[in-house]
């Protein structure tokens, strides 16, 4: 098989920037993870419970589903 694919360096060299935001008074949180081709990705994460919620860890749940998304464009 020698056609070319993606991978995982690819689909990371195509992301530009990234920004994060929470809306207050929820466990909400939301990426958006800018593009090398000017296009937009986002992802989101919420905590079950707001007593359970750690921002950290919601920014990488949101993240990893905004990248995931990467894959089908």
């Amino acid at each position: 098989m020698n056609a070319p694919r993606l991978t995982p360096g690819h689909i990371d060299e195509q992301i530009v920037g990234e920004a994060y935001h929470v809306f207050p008074g929820t466990t909400l949180t939301i990426c958006a993870l800018a593009l090398r081709n000017g296009f937009h990705v986002t992802g989101e994460s919420a905590a079950a419970s707001p007593a359970n919620f750690d921002a950290d860890i919601g920014r990488k749940i949101a993240r990893d589903n905004a990248r995931n998304k990467i894959w089908a464009l």
